[in-house]
């Protein structure tokens, strides 16, 4: 989604701020008199650097607010209109490209990279004829055209496989519905993402909300794919593949250092990583809650609070809901109510764990009441509310190297992955393929006070699905998520 800052307005020698930017001063009920800048206005009759300064003064006091007032912000990009060197044919193109096809637009962008007969100009289909100055930016209107139609072919041959997996009677059924749905997001997925690059800020922008969650959905699968491959391989080598990956120590707790890798490998920003390193980081993670682990803590500004948008520095749950793409979070009471329903639940989301019967005395790695593992759903039967779940530094069940008798489940977990599995025989934790009853979950509120025989050996604690921002490619503040940037607060560049 476009954001496009109001028009200048003149500044009087008396103001501070900045003399290029809009001045609106808030009524809103507890805004202290000021001035503030930003975008227009919304239909609350706030901007969203209004916003954030409530919401600081809220939680950080007035002088945190005051220190916002005073800063000055990123420099704004503003639209203009692009201007060609033939605006006449330029336009032309541009018109052609708005109304072609996939094939259309694919001959488009062939003809814009090879030579025409006049060593000024380029030929496109349609007897049109560009200059060669031109052929940049035409060049990267058709790509981003071209996207736009990828990602709606993407959904429409997903859609009805993804019908079909979900109504898998069985689990093999469904893991041929799944390698289906796979298969398209292969065809699609690789050209997405590399005509998308030129797209930001909005890489994955599309006017369609179905769409832009298919392509969030074949990311997320991706994901579990990358996941499965790793079944195979050496334990002790992905522990220190993605700890090192993660700037983390080979002696820490690696569950979310392989779900944060398994996503990252899909594509998803490097500066998300932190918010998978702990359970902890995971819950607030989804529920945009950068400040919810003490300052003092290890664990602490792992969370990115704040995103560079079009107007300069935006609160990233605030740039999400511009771009119609929140991260959801389900926690367990949600999850204990609609047990026998209709979750909305699909593979490639974050699973937190309580593994009741576990001894942990690590911090917040407890049993009981607290989540203690990650990882991710690998699959999810809604007839039956069995969810499987891959993960690292897990005790699931391996891949059989060895079928024939030694196969001891044949029938479930087995059959949902696709490849014959066997309980573990080594100690320790490892890549494995958990089975999670949905259908079970005990009352939250009661957890504490089960009997340990009436409790099941562990619960689903909450479930996330991330943001299809947070595959692209953004500039994140890093230091203290309580922290206002600074004009000198340089953003992490990729």
């Amino acid at each position: 989604m476009s954001r496009t800052p109001s028009a200048p307005q003149p500044a009087s020698a008396s103001e501070t701020h900045q003399p290029h930017e809009t001045e609106l001063v808030s009524t809103h009920p507890g805004a202290q008199s000021g001035s503030f800048t930003g975008a227009t206005a919304s239909d609350d009759g706030l901007t969203p650097r209004q916003r954030s300064y409530l919401n600081i003064q809220g939680r950080l006091g007035n002088r945190a607010a005051q220190r916002m007032l005073a800063t000055p912000r990123l420099p704004v990009q503003r639209s203009v209109v692009q201007r060609y060197h033939n605006d006449a044919t330029a336009q032309a193109a541009l018109g052609s490209i708005a109304q072609s096809d996939l094939a259309a637009v694919r001959a488009i962008l062939q003809a814009l990279d090879t030579p025409g007969p006049q060593p000024t100009q380029v030929s496109l289909p349609g007897s049109i004829s560009v200059d060669l100055e031109d052929r940049p930016e035409i060049g990267r209107q058709a790509a981003s055209r071209l996207v736009e139609l990828l990602m709606t072919q993407l959904h429409t041959e997903r859609a009805p496989l993804v019908q079909t997996m979900n109504a898998a009677a069985d689990n093999q059924a469904r893991r041929q519905a799944t390698v289906a749905v796979r298969a398209v997001d292969v065809r699609y997925l690789p050209e997405i993402k590399s005509r998308s690059l030129g797209r930001q800020p909005d890489r994955y922008g599309h006017p369609n909300a179905d769409v832009r969650d298919s392509l969030l959905a074949a990311l997320q699968l991706e994901s579990v794919f990358n996941a499965e491959g790793r079944l195979s391989e050496d334990n002790t080598t992905v522990h220190n593949q993605v700890a090192d990956r993660s700037g983390m120590s080979r002696t820490d707790n690696w569950c979310g250092f392989f779900a944060a890798d398994s996503y990252v490998t899909a594509s998803m920003d490097s500066d998300m990583r932190a918010g998978f390193f702990h359970v902890d980081n995971v819950e607030a993670f989804f529920q945009y809650q950068y400040d919810s682990v003490p300052a003092t803590s290890p664990y602490a500004a792992r969370i990115r609070h704040w995103i560079a948008g079009a107007t300069g520095w935006e609160e990233v749950r605030q740039f999400h809901q511009g771009r119609g793409a929140l991260r959801q979070w389900t926690n367990a009471q949600a999850i204990f109510a609609g047990r026998a329903g209709t979750l909305d639940i699909r593979p490639g989301d974050v699973v937190l764990i309580d593994i009741m019967s576990a001894l942990a005395t690590e911090g917040p790695h407890r049993g009981h009441s607290a989540p203690n593992h990650i990882a991710m759903v690998q699959s999810w039967n809604p007839q039956t509310h069995v969810m499987y779940t891959i993960g690292g530094n897990d005790g699931g069940y391996v891949v059989d190297t060895q079928p024939g008798a030694a196969v001891t489940d044949p029938n479930s977990r087995a059959a949902a992955l696709g490849r014959p599995l066997r309980s573990p025989t080594a100690a320790g934790g490892h890549v494995g393929v958990s089975e999670q009853n949905i259908g079970n979950s005990p009352d939250p509120a009661q957890v504490d006070s089960m009997q340990n025989k009436d409790q099941p050996r562990s619960r689903v604690y909450g479930i996330g699905r991330p943001s299809l921002v947070d595959f692209e490619d953004h500039r994140y503040f890093r230091t203290n998520p309580t922290t206002v940037p600074t004009p000198d607060s340089t953003p992490r560049g990729h």
